[in-house]
């Protein structure tokens, strides 16, 4: 998957809201927030929420979910419309 078509897949994924190591799967990658950046940089209002978890070793933790804001939802959805029939997210 290239560049675009990861800045697409992340998009698509924000506008229902996902977890950063979610997003981190579903577009190959371990470095989510800088597609995030990217996005945000390109006028995209995507939110960083902060949800507590508790780790494997028990510890208090934070980790992000990336929400895109409800009014740009529809144009996020157009134009990301079509990316699974093109293998986005495989």
């Amino acid at each position: 998957m290239g560049v675009v078509a990861k800045k697409k897949a992340a998009l698509a994924r924000a506008a229902d809201g996902v977890m950063r190591r979610d997003l981190d799967a579903f577009i190959g990658t371990q470095n989510a927030p800088e597609y995030i950046s990217r996005l945000r940089t390109a006028g995209w209002e995507i939110k960083t929420e902060r949800v507590p978890m508790v780790d494997r070793d028990g510890k208090k933790i934070s980790v992000g979910r990336y929400r895109l804001a409800s009014s740009q939802r529809e144009a996020a959805l157009n134009v990301t419309s079509g990316l699974e029939a093109q293998g986005g997210g495989q």
